[in-house]
């Protein structure tokens, strides 16, 4: 983009975050122990994150919204929901003798077994999903997260809950999925209605414009979505026709989310992506010309052998055509084969040199007026993606599809992952639900504070005093006085916020700032 200057490996931005991620090894881990924290994410493409330590999911891709509990270690988090472990062996150092102790953090939910919640439950009153309701009329409307797992090819870093050579379980799993909507609608009887719309996967644009107008006209009918509401969908850069596009925005979708993830054709291969780096762009361009209101790029750093440099020119190209909003995560290695071809590639790439990408995004992408409105997510004024954020600010959700994660009434809940499982439930009226985790109190104000933290809105303090009887500043007014210190965190407008030093630091941060009876609880 004209008028940013290209960042070198060793750029003033690349040095300071590095600092940073030092910084952030005495905010995790003391003593090499690694400390595990079961915590409910939202959907988005939480898992590759961009932060150094982790806390929660990574977004939705923003993308993880629906797949299944990925491990995440270093600086890994999802987009759709799903709980995540976060397990970190980092070296304590002095952060200026400020953090000098650090809890093990609490599991933070049950089993559905352990809840007492019952199994196999019907669709139509699924005890699983939603328990004894007792549901305001009606309440506010929700966002809605719709998973589609099917893809042309699954990648080899990749751990969503995705499946390849399955074309012929596109029809019936689609068909299965709108009688899931209508069942859950019918059961909630107008008392919730949908205010955004998130479709992600896996490819959505693999089942084409059709069927996912018949979603999109689903949800509407069913559950009250309104035409010119937000409604994201995903797509891979090589099969983005002008035909599919238009046919998507002409159905409603006023939002594509294109997975460039690399603007490198060397890079794109060894990622195992199908397309080049000229589809990418192209994509993007037809998504503008299609009449998309806004248009985001996902990208990836931090992959086996990619420099900052290389991933500054991906940036710049991206901004070029006028893309929106940007994804940027971190690529983490999980499972055997991310790990061994991930190993036989160089290996997961150093905190320090993850630091020197996210500090060269923060960089580009503030010069070039976008907001940093989430520790992973950048927009320009005016496109933030509703979803996510609302995700991020503790909204509970509505999920449908397999392996898909949903927030309602307490508890959050995964469908289950097996596409030809899933129809059959359906089919057969059974509780699509796999697992059920009933928050508690301490449960839900370890979300109050981590979740929000990650987002440039902030901590609401009001609402943790009124909702938890949580006075933060008073009770955490020492690590509070030093984070401002070093200026990681400021109070204002009665909202505790990172600033742009503290973003890197989000979970790290969120782990000082659990109160202490949370902390004792898993001592």
């Amino acid at each position: 983009m004209k008028g940013i200057k290209r960042p070198s490996a060793f750029s003033d931005a690349s040095m300071r975050y590095s600092l940073l991620a030092a910084h952030a090894s005495s905010l995790c881990q003391p003593n090499d122990m690694t400390t595990d924290l079961s915590i409910p994410a939202p959907s988005i493409d939480l898992r590759r994150s961009s932060a150094v330590a982790i806390l929660a999911p990574d977004p939705y891709r923003s993308r993880n919204h629906g797949s299944e509990r990925p491990r995440c270690s270093r600086s890994s988090m999802s987009s759709g929901a799903k709980t995540w472990v976060w397990q970190s062996t980092i070296n304590m150092t002095d952060f200026d003798g400020f953090l000098n102790s650090q809890p093990r953090l609490p599991r933070l939910a049950t089993s559905m077994h352990e809840s007492g919640a019952p199994a196999g439950s019907s669709a139509t009153v699924d005890y699983q999903r939603f328990g004894e309701l007792s549901i305001p009329n009606p309440t506010a409307p929700l966002p809605v997260y719709i998973h589609v797992p099917f893809c042309s090819k699954h990648c080899w870093y990749c751990d969503f809950n995705v499946y390849e050579r399955m074309g012929r379980f596109i029809d019936p799993y689609c068909k299965a999925l709108i009688r899931e909507i209508k069942d859950t609608a019918g059961f909630l009887d107008g008392r919730v209605l949908a205010r955004c719309v998130y479709v992600g996967g896996g490819t959505p644009s693999l089942i084409g414009a059709k069927r996912l107008a018949r979603i999109l006209d689903t949800l509407s009918g069913q559950l009250g979505f309104k035409r010119g509401s937000e409604a994201t969908v995903e797509a891979n850069p090589s099969n983005t026709t002008p035909s599919l596009l238009s046919a998507l925005v002409e159905a409603g979708y006023d939002r594509l989310s294109v997975g460039a993830q690399s603007l490198s054709n060397k890079r794109l291969a060894e990622l195992d992506r199908l397309h080049s780096s000229n589809e990418a762009l192209l994509a993007i361009e037809r998504a503008k010309a299609a009449g998309f209101r806004s248009v985001s790029a996902d990208l990836l750093y931090g992959a086996p052998g990619q420099s900052v440099p290389e991933f500054a020119d991906g940036l710049k190209e991206t901004l070029d055509r006028d893309v929106d909003h940007i994804s940027a995560y971190a690529l983490t290695l999980h499972g055997e084969r991310a790990m061994r071809i991930g190993q036989s590639r160089g290996g997961q790439t150093s905190d320090e040199a993850m630091a020197g990408f996210y500090g060269t995004a923060a960089e580009i992408l503030g010069d070039a007026g976008f907001e940093h409105y989430e520790v992973s997510n950048w927009a320009r004024p005016g496109h933030r993606c509703e979803y996510n954020e609302s995700i991020w600010q503790g909204s509970e959700y509505l999920a449908f599809g397999c392996g898909a994660h949903g927030y309602f009434a307490g508890r959050r809940f995964s469908l289950t992952r097996q596409p030809q499982t899933y129809i059959d439930a359906v089919v057969d009226g059974q509780s699509t639900v796999e697992h059920v985790d009933v928050l508690g109190t301490t449960d839900r104000l370890t979300e109050a504070i981590a979740f929000p933290l990650r987002t440039r809105n902030g901590i609401d303090l009001r609402m943790l005093a009124e909702t938890f009887e949580c006075d933060l500043v008073d009770e955490k007014r020492g690590a509070i006085d030093a984070l401002v210190t070093h200026n990681l965190v400021e109070l204002s407008d009665g909202r505790l916020r990172l600033t742009d030093s503290g973003m890197i630091l989000a979970d790290a941060i969120a782990l000082r700032l659990l109160p202490d009876e949370v902390s004792e609880q898993s001592r």
